[in-house]
């Protein structure tokens, strides 16, 4: 739960010594600790850019203003079911392995969504022979159309989401999806993008919709197959989102048209929307129209939205004024987690396999958790730098939402040579694949520690 009523508020978490089968500290021990205040680096400085928060790659489009730091790429035209699967059974993935090496050389993670159904976009306009195929696979069954409808509709006819055909193809996709790309570390979130229009869960009032069984069958078939990943649903249609969020606390929210009057309606009128971002993330991207970027800025920090997008916005970076780009960038900064080591209370010397009490205080100033499980480690660095010793600490970012906590824990460096040493924190990816999270706080050394001071091993 959030804690605090201002950014600087500590409250503690206090994890009692008897809990952890320690002897609790006397007089004397607590006389011997020294606490470390880093100073934070302030939002007026620049990006600090992190995994899955902040502006993303949005549909190839470079980030704004150019050389804007960020790791991650989203995918969505690149990855459509037309393209995936042309022959039925037949996968062609090479896209998403192109996207998932893209984000590693970015140092950051691929998140995609595969729509089913795209009236009027550019892949529809290709002609029968050409090798980029419409979005909605040739060979699935579709709706019959009104020689009435708009042409739109006529030359791109919504698929049958009803059809038993439709739902077992869309389960087929996924498993297979799944199996190749579930526990790839490059990964990062999924949409759920399989109905509507543009995968965005509407379809205009255009067709027969589907029905919310078949679409928790949608959402489920995602879910399983990505048993370690978050999972997106559009919020437009309320009637399909409510019984989808009952699902599994894994599934997020995909929000458009940030900066748009009419962002958070769904958010305003129901509980279970505005709270999701507590267990998963709120994912958005600019509107192009009727966009006010500075009330853009405001909603992410009012539902905690986690990403936005390169652009999507009806104008360029240099055509904004000093006001709009502010607010662009501040929009930005404080999407998703930002968080800021407060203090780190330790003792001045430490007994090498014994434990000892710590006390260290957490801020974070974004707008929302990460939701993946770093690792924060208290770390002995040599005065080369090189790390002497690691203790993992019990402390889950992501039960850290905005706002302030303090823990009280157990910390050991077993097998470390007697000596003098830095102690430093460290968050890193327990997968070993991600650099350590870069924090609002000044004194990254190049391996990603943080230094807090001097401490000795007796």
């Amino acid at each position: 739960m959030t804690i605090g009523t201002t950014r600087r508020a500590v409250i503690a978490l206090v994890i009692t010594a008897a809990v952890l089968g320690l002897a609790p500290l006397g007089p004397a021990h607590a006389a011997d600790t020294v606490t470390f205040t880093p100073a934070a680096i302030p939002f007026s400085a620049g990006e600090i850019a992190g995994i899955d928060r902040g502006q993303d790659m949005w549909q190839g489009i470079a980030t704004q203003p150019a050389g804007w730091p960020t790791h991650d790429v989203y995918y969505r035209d690149q990855v459509y079911w037309g393209r995936l699967e042309r022959t039925r059974g037949r996968y062609d993935l090479s896209q998403l392995d192109a996207g998932l090496a893209q984000a590693k050389a970015m140092g950051g993670k691929l998140s995609f969504r595969v729509m089913a159904w795209c009236p009027g976009c550019w892949m529809e306009s290709q002609p029968a022979s050409s090798p980029k195929p419409p979005a909605t696979p040739r060979w699935l069954p579709k709706q019959r159309v009104s020689a009435k409808a708009p042409a739109v509709y006529r030359k791109s006819p919504p698929p049958d989401w009803n059809s038993p055909t439709f739902i077992r193809a869309w389960q087929q996709l996924m498993a297979r999806l799944g199996r190749r790309y579930d526990r790839d570390p490059r990964l990062g979130y999924v949409d759920v993008g399989g109905y509507g229009s543009a995968g965005e869960w509407q379809t205009g009032g255009f067709g027969r919709p589907i029905t919310v069984a078949n679409a928790k069958r949608l959402v489920a078939a995602v879910l399983k197959a990505f048993p370690h990943h978050e999972v997106l649903i559009n919020t437009m249609i309320p009637s399909y989102v409510l019984p989808a969020l009952r699902m599994s606390p894994r599934v997020g929210l995909r929000q458009d048209c940030l900066g748009a009057k009419s962002f958070g309606w769904t958010f305003d009128a129901y509980p279970a929307i505005r709270t999701r971002w507590r267990t998963a993330p709120v994912v958005s991207e600019w509107c192009h129209s009727g966009t006010s970027i500075q009330r853009g800025a405001a909603q992410v920090s009012r539902y905690h939205v986690s990403v936005t997008s390169s652009s999507n916005i009806p104008w360029t970076y240099p055509q904004l004024s000093a006001a709009q780009r502010s607010a662009w960038a501040g929009a930005a900064k404080h999407a998703g987690y930002r968080y800021e080591v407060a203090s780190v209370t330790a003792p001045r010397t430490w007994t090498a396999g014994s434990p000892s009490d710590v006390t260290v205080a957490v801020r974070n100033v974004g707008s929302a958790p990460t939701y993946d499980a770093w690792r924060v480690e208290l770390r002995l660095l040599r005065p080369d730098g090189t790390v002497a010793a690691s203790s993992v600490l019990p402390i889950d970012l992501r039960k850290v939402l905005p706002g302030s906590r303090s823990f009280h824990v157990a910390a050991s460096f077993p097998g470390v040579a007697a000596g003098d040493y830095r102690l430093a924190l460290a968050v890193v990816d327990p997968s070993g694949y991600a650099a350590p999270m870069a924090l609002a706080t000044t004194g990254r050394d190049d391996g990603g520690d943080y230094p807090l001071g001097a401490v000795s091993v007796g």
